[in-house]
């Protein structure tokens, strides 16, 4: 399970705790306390909510910093990026790639690491504007597992964003919508 599967399991479970912790509050509609208690209590329940999407917030922040900084570090030397008999290949297949780029017969790399390693160096030498999608191809797991891990880390911070108690009140103060009255209030 990923950082967003757990963030959205535990938003659900928090957000159906939150929930029922109001509706403890007001059994059949009708309130358990004076008004006083009635928000002393209901704010505690807010509170706890608050507080477990801002434990999540900081678990989604830190796997995502931690895999930004893998990815960093990976992609600072490429040369890790190939196993010891990769980089045997990649050396024998050089002249090849170098040959086909002159001619313009780059093949698809399907699945050869050493030789989508050399297209993507090729690339970057004559600044291809592909250049990115051909290092993706070279990139070993550890580096697309981190980019998955970010992608996913961005998509949790969205559902915290998007599960605060006033999300709503703060896109439209955040935009200026304003609550139009009905058309059949006129």
């Amino acid at each position: 399970m990923d950082i967003q599967q757990k963030t959205n399991a535990a938003i659900q479970s928090a957000a159906a705790d939150y929930e029922e912790g109001l509706r403890h509050l007001s059994p059949g509609g009708r309130p358990l306390y004076a008004p006083d208690i009635m928000a002393e209590k209901s704010t505690a329940i807010r509170a706890a909510y608050l507080a477990e999407l801002a434990r999540l917030e900081d678990m989604a922040r830190a796997a995502g910093a931690a895999a930004e900084s893998t990815l960093e570090d990976g992609r600072r030397d490429p040369y890790s990026w190939l196993t010891d008999s990769e980089l045997q290949r990649a050396t024998l297949l050089a002249p090849f790639v170098k040959e086909d780029i002159e001619h313009g017969m780059v093949t698809s790399p399907a699945g050869d690491r050493a030789h989508a390693w050399l297209i993507w160096r090729a690339a970057v030498a004559t600044d291809n504007p592909n250049a990115e999608q051909l290092e993706r191809a070279a990139w070993p797991g550890s580096l697309h597992a981190a980019a998955e891990t970010i992608i996913a880390a961005r998509a949790a911070m969205s559902a915290i964003d998007f599960a605060q108690p006033d999300y709503e009140a703060g896109v439209r103060a955040r935009y200026g919508i304003v609550d139009y009255p009905a058309a059949s209030q006129f």
